[in-house]
Formats: structure tokens, sequence, C-alpha cells
């Protein structure tokens, strides 16, 4: 982590002066996206599905299929996966139908598969970027995986238009400064 105080952490996180008077507590953190309302009224809960153990910091993998493997290998290893070849497929099907690759170096690959009984986000970060044949055409470096029960899509909606509103170009940068999942989730979320 390149910030050395926690009042310099507040101003990456926030956009506010570096000579914030006290950088906010754990339980003050905030969100990168801002808040997103669920049908009820409820915000929703981007660090409910964001965690270190989803991260790759250093996502492996010279093409689209080899990094979406990684990923879903990790939720796979995380528990979340109740058929490792069914997300696998259904993500692969998603890609063949239409490409995810979105601009500006991210991609949100994403599909409903009954493998999943919740809503499941795995970051990658790839160093070069990868192949997601994005409208403009950049590789993508930011690689968002999505999984999401087929009887309930309304989280994934939410959850892919938090990621697209957070991930500006300075958010997306600073991502790539961070070296710990921990540190990727805390700010993601």
């Amino acid at each position: 982590l390149k910030c050395s105080s926690p009042q310099e952490m507040y101003a990456v996180l926030t956009g506010a002066p570096t000579a914030a008077p006290e950088a906010p507590r754990p339980a003050e953190t905030r969100s990168v996206a801002k808040p997103s309302t669920t049908p009820a009224g409820k915000r929703f809960r981007l660090d409910r599905y964001v965690r270190p153990e989803l991260v790759l910091v250093d996502l492996p993998g010279d093409d689209k299929e080899r990094a979406i493997d990684a990923l879903v290998n990790r939720a796979h290893e995380s528990g979340l996966l109740s058929d490792l070849a069914a997300a696998r497929e259904a993500i692969l099907a998603r890609e063949r139908s239409m490409a995810t690759g979105v601009s500006e170096g991210i991609a949100i690959p994403h599909a409903r598969t009954d493998a999943v009984q919740d809503l499941v986000c795995v970051i990658g970060l790839h160093r070069r970027g990868v192949d997601f044949q994005a409208v403009d055409g950049r590789p993508c470096r930011v690689i968002v995986l999505v999984l999401c029960p087929i009887e309930n899509p309304a989280p994934q909606i939410q959850l892919m238009a938090a990621i697209s509103r957070g991930l500006t170009p300075s958010i997306r940068q600073r991502l790539f400064e961070l070296s710990d999942p921990g540190e990727v989730a805390a700010f993601a979320a």
C-alpha cells in the first residue's frame, strides 16, 4: 500500500483534501460506488459480495478463457459453487453470445446459473490486460466475474451497476497500487 497515513487513504477513497482531520474508522468506511438501493429501498451492500478471498491481485493467464478459469476456480475454492463446470460453461456461453469487455480496461463477465445459491463476485487485476473484445478495443485490466442464481437476477444487475459507476479512472489506477487482496476488497467495497 502506497498511502503513508490514514488521512492519505481517506483522501484517496473520498477525493477529499489530504488534510482531512481524521480518517474514518473501519465501521465508517465508505463505498467506492455511489449507494444503490434494492427494490425494497434498502441500500445495496457491495461489501457483502466483495471479500478478500475473492480477489486475485495478479490474475494469471494471457487470454480471456484462462482469466475466467482463474476467477471461477477462486469462487469454487471459496465454496461458493455447487458445480464448477456448470458455472464455467455459463460464463463462457455468455461470452460467446456477447463479449463482456465494457471499456476503459474493464470487463464484467457474468452469467446466471444454478451453480450458485447467492450472488458471487470475484475480482481479478491483470497487469498487462486481457482481450475481452471491449468496445474501445483496449485490453481489460480490471475483470469482475459475477454469477447469480437463475431465479434471482436483481442483485446481479445492481452489483454490475455499482461496479460500473464506481470504477472511475482514478479508482482503477489506485487498485493497481494495492498488493494485498484485503486492501483491494476494502477499497472496492
